[in-house]
């Protein structure tokens, strides 16, 4: 039994064990479990078809096929834009990057959200790679998984490392570099982890510090643009019209399209996605490939904002609006509201964040074009989604 067949059969077999499952939801906690998962996880489960499809589901072979197939894309889009094993690892890292967040689960009972560090879960059903890849979302054991499982696909030894000194979970690539997918944000000091790498007492093993500053940013901008194609950001692009806005402008309207289309979840407080070609993908991921795709200025900035929950961070990007450079935060911009649809906070920040400006007018207008141009769109979206 390989470790993909046996990461899914202990998966399906802990959620027979764990839950009662009916029509494809989950009903109840069985009593062994109740202690650990209360009713605020259930609906976080049951709440979308992916989530529903990785909790509430028992067939092996549904999932394995499914896992498969996510596998298979993942590993194609890195073969079309890399020559060598180094350029293909460093793209399998970008991959995860982009298209899988971290997993931030809130159990607790009438958990308050005005609360600054939400407590959150790492739950039991969370280290296989079928998460990461069907969610879009995973904790560090499933993103390892994941990346394990991509590297073994296109022909380069990697296994499951376990860290159980810092509680964490890293890939070790043929017995020689750790890559750490959950702490990779696009550079190469973070493809091992950066200070975690220290922590862990890894240092008999490499950290891919020695790759070259050039060639990393091509390879990463090549599989960016792989995902751009792939996922029809650029068919979305031109459908939305972009090319007859100015860079402003494009920017509001891509928030526009990111609120309007944003999958319904429990919580506030949890991850936001959209669907696009069967992916789940989160909103900073997104939008920093739309702004890719349509030559905004962007790049991460080196400070970043605390989430909601306790060891959660929002990422920065620096950008220029109207002409002043400028600071996004998307998971504070763009959110779910209360009624479980998207919602848009027109605030960017100078670059210290000292200060902030709002863009209730632009906003409106943003509005107002994305509408005139919505049912090409949603005509998009339905050629392009595939139904698990």
């Amino acid at each position: 039994m390989n470790v993909i067949e046996r990461d899914l059969r202990d998966h399906a077999f802990m959620l027979q064990g764990a839950f009662q499952i009916e029509n494809g939801r989950i009903i109840s906690i069985n009593p062994k479990y109740s202690f650990e998962y209360e009713k605020e996880w259930l609906a976080y489960a049951n709440c979308n078809k992916a989530m529903r499809f990785v909790f509430a589901n028992t067939d092996y072979n549904a999932l394995y096929t499914e896992y498969i197939k996510s596998i298979n894309i993942a590993s194609d889009i890195i073969r079309s834009c890399t020559d060598d094993d180094l350029e293909k690892t460093i793209c399998t890292m970008e991959y995860i990057r982009l298209m899988v967040t971290y997993e931030f689960v809130c159990t607790q009972k009438n958990a308050n959200k005005e609360e600054k560090e939400i407590q959150s879960n790492h739950h039991t059903f969370a280290g296989a790679g079928i998460n990461a890849a069907i969610m879009g979302r995973g904790i560090c054991q499933s993103q390892a998984s994941f990346c394990r499982d991509i590297l073994n696909e296109l022909g380069i030894e990697a296994r499951f490392l376990s860290l159980s000194s810092i509680n964490h979970a890293d890939v070790l690539v043929e017995n020689k570099g750790v890559l750490d997918p959950t702490n990779y944000v696009g550079t190469i000091d973070s493809l091992a982890g950066g200070k975690l790498f220290k922590e862990a007492n890894l240092d008999t093993y490499s950290d891919f510090s020695w790759i070259d500053k050039d060639t990393f940013n091509k390879v990463t901008l090549r599989l960016q643009m792989a995902l751009i194609r792939y996922l029809g950001i650029d068919a979305i692009s031109e459908a939305l019209d972009l090319s007859s806005l100015n860079q402003t402008e494009k920017q509001f309207v891509i928030w526009c399209f990111l609120a309007k289309n944003i999958t319904p979840m429990d919580k506030k407080e949890n991850s936001y996605t959209v669907n696009i070609k069967g992916h789940e993908i989160e909103i900073t991921n997104l939008l920093e490939l739309f702004y890719r795709a349509n030559g905004i200025p962007i790049k991460m900035s080196s400070k970043h904002t605390a989430g909601n929950f306790r060891h959660e961070v929002f990422r920065i990007f620096e950008t220029v609006i109207d002409g002043e450079p400028m600071s996004i935060i998307p998971r504070i911009s763009i959110k779910e509201g209360d009624d479980m649809h998207g919602l848009i906070t027109p605030i960017a920040y100078t670059r210290d964040l000292s200060s902030y400006k709002i863009y209730r007018d632009e906003i409106l207008r943003a509005k107002d074009f994305y509408k005139s141009r919505e049912d090409k769109i949603d005509e998009l979206k339905a050629l392009a989604t595939s139904v698990i």
